[in-house]
């Protein structure tokens, strides 16, 4: 593991709304993308935020934070 490795998680998946990304102590900045490839939301994040993805339809999205990307369902 490098020293620039994000350690990503996020929960619960699946999700109904809020949204947690815990990326480790360094501040990054997560995207959310649908899987047609539009960011739809972009924010920093430092340890543990909540996105709230309560606006957005159902369906799969894949969240990026730095070189790690994770696929969560919003139901």
């Amino acid at each position: 593991v490098s020293e620039n490795a994000v350690m990503l998680s996020v929960y619960p998946n699946p999700t109904s709304g809020k949204l947690f990304v815990n990326s480790g102590d360094e501040p990054k900045m997560v995207e959310i993308f649908s899987l047609t490839g539009d960011l739809i939301i972009k924010q920093p994040v430092a340890g543990t935020t909540l996105i709230d993805m309560s606006s957005l339809p159902e369906g799969t999205y894949l969240v990026k934070v730095g070189s790690n990307i994770a696929k969560i369902t919003k139901q």
